[in-house]
């Protein structure tokens, strides 16, 4: 037993070393045009792997937070510079105003402020640079694509039950299945 211990501490010794030699870890911010901010942390752990997390705040239509552990592969085995794609876990909290107008009985309008959890995942193809004197200036430009529920409830008011179609968080909100990024960071 005391030997497994042992291999264990001496090899997760060797592999952090090797994970940093001349890599550090990087900082990243991205400022999203229409409803949102994100800052993203990542950690090389070996030549062509890294792992990290986003957490992304939104405002809007849509306001909360969403977080998102991730996990990149290097093509190439460069890390953190180059070509890579990334597998993403989603995790968020949301408030939306649920509006609805009916017109049977004159114009009645529902709104009311629905809290829900969300879950899903997503994959990436992105390219990551490092620039400046040192190395330590990275963008990162992904595409990626992702796919998170939404709130699909209903709400009853005077016996009557109106349901939500939730179009706006699938398409421009934070589930967005087309999910572009450009981030401005630093390695240190």
């Amino acid at each position: 037993m005391k030997n497994i211990y042992l291999t264990i501490i001496i090899a997760s010794i060797s592999f952090g070393a090797n994970a940093q030699q001349n890599k550090g870890d990087l900082i990243k911010l991205d400022l999203g045009i229409f409803n949102g901010i994100r800052v993203a942390y990542e950690k090389p752990i070996a030549d062509a792997f890294s792992i990290g997390s986003a957490a992304d705040f939104y405002y809007g239509g849509y306001s909360g937070f969403k977080i998102e552990p991730f996990a990149r592969f290097y093509i190439g085995g460069q890390c953190p510079e180059g070509l890579y794609l990334q597998g993403r876990f989603l995790y968020g909290n949301f408030t939306s105003s649920f509006f609805h107008y009916n017109t049977r009985n004159g114009l009645d309008i529902i709104d009311r402020e629905v809290s829900f959890s969300s879950v899903g995942g997503g994959f990436d193809l992105g390219y990551q640079w490092l620039s400046g004197r040192n190395n330590n200036i990275v963008i990162d430009l992904s595409l990626g694509a992702q796919a998170m529920g939404g709130y699909n409830g209903s709400i009853v008011q005077n016996n009557q039950t109106y349901n939500s179609a939730n179009v706006g968080f699938n398409v421009w909100g934070p589930g967005a299945v087309f999910n572009p990024h450009l981030l401005i960071g630093y390695k240190f």
